[in-house]
């Protein structure tokens, strides 16, 4: 489970926009992330952000803003 979150976390971190740099494209992440595949991340978790990306299964988000509506309504 921590290397999913911790994944997940660095993916963030490189794809969103901050105020004092702008996020790198999904793909550009992921070969940042696929360099360090079987040191830093598993391999297997990676192969998984692999397909999420390129099925386009991943949305850019701006910080702080949902990508969905609030299924609530709010």
């Amino acid at each position: 489970m921590s290397g999913v979150l911790s994944l997940a976390d660095v993916f963030d971190a490189m794809t969103l926009d901050r105020p004092y740099q702008k996020g790198l494209p999904h793909r550009e992440a992921l070969v940042k992330i696929q360099a360090v595949a079987g040191r830093q991340f598993q391999n297997s978790l990676v192969a998984i952000l692999e397909k999420l990306v390129a099925d386009g299964r991943i949305e850019r988000e701006t910080a702080g803003t949902p990508t969905r509506p609030d299924p609530a309504g709010r």
